[in-house]
């Protein structure tokens, strides 16, 4: 379960799927949308995409948007986009992905996956433009851009600073990461990318960096930082607060423990990790914090399985158990961290309890 988004005050959205071409299971779909009303506790199917994989919700003008992560078969990337009467539509839009949406200085921008020959793995539309049901793109071509990365995975935001989390073309090892410069409206390579990853295992090479879950208190970054793994999926690596793009700390946890999921809500910071103790036994945890300095222990829980993503509403937390794939290098006989068998359940626990409610079997 790649993520579950609050959207209205009594709806949650679900992503899941798996767009690897590596395995296992690998391009799955089409992976459909489903939503959970707390207020009935039911699950909608509410539409099919046409991509492998929905791992991420962004809210742009009040809208609710999903960036393609990748169509199946032939056809041209997509962004979906969440209609007044609760009716998906489809943006046709060029690019093999479509990861990220960000909206920035009156622009809306889109981090695409493109062929390594194209030139432009970053475009943008003017907002108004955007919203309309149609819209046209700038593409921008930048030098830097097209010799070092074929993918932009992720936007995120540190003060007014806007940057872009991407992948370098095969051969160049150094991180994909950009810094948009409004004045110049341009997009230029971050050479010291290493900064952003204060800490990280040094088996992590440089062109494997990433971020793909972040949240903002007191305009301090939370972020996850994470390896790239298993094609474009990713493995978290450490927990960071940003002040600003140069004044980064990595976030101490437990010895065993990784971080899945962040979140803010109600100016409380959220963090989801989760230990393997025994094979098939998690314990997963979810801490918090008022100042991203200080964190205290909300609740744990023991499951065959972690949990990839949460929410909280009302004094529920809501969990989306995950796996992942250990070794990529393998073809038959997979490993995992995880049990397939428990991946896609959702659970519902309050904060005062310990024992999970299964809201969802897979």
């Amino acid at each position: 379960m790649f993520g579950i988004w609050k959207w209205r005050e009594t709806e949650f959205y679900l992503g899941s799927g798996n767009s690897s071409n590596k395995g296992p299971s690998p391009n799955a779909g089409p992976a459909h949308i489903y939503y959970f009303d707390t207020t009935t506790q039911k699950f909608t199917d509410t539409f099919t995409t046409n991509d492998e994989q929905v791992d991420r919700f962004v809210r742009l003008q009040n809208t609710l948007y999903i960036p393609g992560h990748d169509p199946r078969g032939s056809d041209p990337a997509s962004i979906y986009r969440l209609g007044t009467g609760g009716n998906w539509s489809r943006i046709a839009i060029d690019g093999v992905h479509i990861y990220d949406l960000q909206e920035f200085d009156r622009s809306i921008w889109v981090g695409r996956g493109i062929f390594a020959y194209e030139r432009n793995a970053l475009i943008s539309a003017n907002l108004p433009n955007f919203l309309s049901d149609r819209p046209s793109w700038n593409y921008l071509p930048i030098p830097s851009v097209v010799q070092t990365t074929s993918r932009i995975y992720h936007f995120f935001q540190i003060g007014k600073t806007l940057l872009a989390a991407g992948a370098p073309l095969l051969g160049n090892d150094r991180p994909g990461f950009f810094e948009y410069f409004p004045t110049l409206n341009k997009w230029l390579q971050v050479t010291n990318a290493k900064r952003f990853f204060p800490g990280a295992p040094a088996s992590i090479t440089p062109d494997r960096y990433t971020i793909r879950r972040d949240a903002v208190l007191h305009r301090n970054l939370l972020y996850i930082g994470s390896a790239i793994h298993n094609d474009h999926h990713y493995y978290p690596i450490g927990l960071y607060r940003a002040f600003s793009a140069n004044y980064v700390k990595q976030i101490p946890l437990e010895a065993g423990f990784l971080p899945w999921d962040v979140m803010v809500r109600n100016q409380t910071a959220y963090v989801l990790s989760a230990r393997q103790k025994a094979p098939n036994q998690f314990v997963i945890r979810v801490q918090k914090s008022v100042d991203l300095r200080h964190w205290n222990t909300v609740l744990e829980f023991t499951r065959p399985s972690f949990a990839r993503s949460f929410e909280y509403f009302k004094g529920n937390f809501y969990f989306g158990m995950g796996v992942e794939w250990e070794d990529e290098t393998q073809t038959s006989n997979f490993t995992f961290l995880g049990s397939p068998e428990e991946s896609g359940n959702i659970y519902r626990i309050s904060d005062k309890s310990i024992e999970p409610a299964v809201l969802k079997k897979k």
